[in-house]
């Protein structure tokens, strides 16, 4: 059992968690709301990023230069049929997104989002958990380690898992109050 390994994994799943509610409205506007966005365009889905300059000259506006004036109408009908509740705007070669202040209503339906998130990420995190662990048993099984490394590899598996399962709940917890700041 290689600890790196498994310290790698569960950074993967701290920064994949990261990065998905970053996708999540906080009433602020950020590119990393829009940019993933699923759009299609040329026949297949493609990410907004790859069709569009996006700018973000103030802290309630998205503004979006496609590359190809060609598919401003498939960017516009994308960001309109996300579930981010936002209303484009298209000038002749811009697209600009206003943020509007988010209700109480759907902050807290925000919230609940990030919390949903923060437990799939827990979810995962068992899951590395429960791998590990058993790669290290079975590892002891076929006398590739002693059981005294064995209780140490176990520890030490512990020990991470602790310590990302503290940083998943300072992730989520900054997400919400961020959404919850008025």
């Amino acid at each position: 059992m290689r600890i790196s390994k498994f310290k790698e994994t569960l950074q993967g799943i701290v920064d994949y968690l990261k990065s998905d509610l970053a996708t999540i409205r906080t009433g602020r506007a950020h590119a990393t709301l829009v940019e993933d966005l699923p759009v299609e365009a040329y026949g297949q889905k493609m990410r907004l990023k790859e069709l569009a300059g996006i700018s973000v000259p103030d802290p309630r506006l998205i503004v979006l230069e496609p590359w190809d004036k060609s598919v401003i109408p498939d960017i516009e009908k994308a960001i309109r049929n996300s579930k981010l509740g936002l209303s484009p705007a298209v000038d002749e070669e811009l697209i600009r997104v206003p943020v509007p202040p988010l209700s109480e209503e759907r902050r807290q339906e925000f919230v609940k989002l990030v919390k949903e998130r923060v437990e799939e990420a827990r979810q995962k995190v068992r899951q590395a958990r429960q791998e590990a662990i058993e790669e290290v048993r079975r590892q002891e099984k076929e006398k590739e380690i002693s059981e005294d490394e064995k209780f140490r590899l176990q520890k030490e598996i512990q020990k991470q898992i602790e310590n990302v399962n503290e940083e998943i709940k300072e992730v989520g917890e900054v997400k919400e109050s961020e959404i919850l700041r008025i």
